[in-house]
């Protein structure tokens, strides 16, 4: 696989829309921010997919504040072009705080919070992309992926217009409704990829099936079904979770899961039940990897891309799942002096001294 990536994956582009915000990593009990960075499924499945060698587009649209500056760094140190985020003076930008450092060690959780951790204001949230502000028809004709995971007339109509110029449509909701923009969403996109713990459970017998359905069953794994994806059926399969010892916080592994899984089965020669298996298992082994780290993509402050791949690689070729060496100490890209709501303007946008 490593191979076909080198020479290919620079020439694919994704594009998308759905939640991007600025995640503000908080620990267990503390009040004070750690470390932030852009996030949000949307924003992290962009920044995942240009760390691997993509052209990533996303579709936003942020506020005229700092962090919306903090954001746009962050993306743009990754390599994505933020060239479709459009700035307002009347949004905020999203933010949430990532409280990791929950439960014991052995068994570490995180949640995620909407109410600032200084002054308990509540924090800005999602602001879906008004369809004035999406490309063009013409502008999307090398985009070989659209990713969404909120359903919002613009996400559907962005994912209308990339499919009709042959795009792969993901669609990752953060909870299955039936409301009709969402069954639109449904019956357009080519994946459909959801959490049992978060996401419900989907009617087997429903009316509408997508092509590919995967559900993420966390520390369990994951189950998938074909119904004529890319020409192939396949009944449930189920694949278990790579075994790991050591993990710190599992924020944003069904974000690595679904960027591994995309980069890999797009960049395969040829697109098989194999092959699909081995794209699956390669994004599980990113995402147990990321779980080494603190934060939604911390993995890539504290390893080597070329070797992560090529880890991840092995293991979905049926090879033995490997412990990645991680740096010592994470750094953030920026810094943060005040209150996320009423001292906003204090966040201070660095170099980032991250190794990509």
């Amino acid at each position: 696989m490593k191979s076909e990536v080198d020479t290919a994956v620079m020439k694919r582009t994704v594009v998308g829309a759905g939640l991007l915000a600025l995640d503000v990593l908080v620990q267990a009990e503390s009040d004070t921010a750690e470390h932030h960075a852009a996030g949000g499924s949307f924003g992290n499945v962009m920044a995942i997919l240009a760390w691997l060698g993509w052209r990533a587009v996303p579709f936003a649209r942020l506020g005229e504040d700092n962090a919306a500056d903090a954001v746009i760094a962050d993306l743009s140190y990754r390599g994505v072009i933020t060239d479709g985020i459009h700035r307002c003076s009347k949004s905020n930008t999203p933010i949430i705080v990532h409280r990791y450092g929950l439960g014991s060690p052995e068994h570490p959780r995180h949640r995620f919070e909407w109410v600032c951790p200084s002054c308990h204001r509540w924090l800005p949230r999602y602001v879906p992309i008004p369809k004035r502000n999406l490309p063009t028809a013409d502008a999307l004709d090398k985009a070989e992926i659209c990713y969404i995971d909120r359903a919002t007339p613009g996400t559907l109509a962005l994912a209308t217009l990339a499919k009709a110029n042959g795009a792969i449509v993901i669609f990752e909701p953060p909870k299955l409704t039936d409301d009709p923009v969402a069954s639109a969403c449904l019956r357009i996109c080519d994946i459909l990829k959801y959490s049992l713990e978060y996401g419900g459970r989907r009617n087997s017998s429903s009316e509408v099936q997508p092509p590919l359905e995967i559900v993420s069953l966390g520390g369990d794994g994951l189950r998938y079904r074909l119904n004529g994806f890319l020409g192939m059926r396949q009944e449930w399969m189920s694949q278990e979770a790579p075994a790991l010892e050591g993990s710190r916080d599992f924020a944003g592994c069904g974000d690595w899961l679904s960027a591994g899984f995309l980069h890999a089965i797009r960049c395969s020669s040829e697109v098989t039940l194999e092959s699909v298996d081995g794209a699956l298992k390669y994004g599980q082994a990113l995402a147990a990897m990321n779980s080494l780290a603190v934060g939604a993509r911390g993995l890539m402050a504290l390893a080597d891309r070329d070797k992560v791949t090529d880890m991840a690689c092995a293991f979905s070729e049926g090879g033995r799942f490997q412990k990645p060496k991680l740096h010592t100490s994470q750094t953030s890209v920026m810094n943060w002096h005040r209150c996320v709501t009423c001292g906003g303007n204090q966040i201070e946008v660095k170099a980032p001294q991250m190794p990509r």
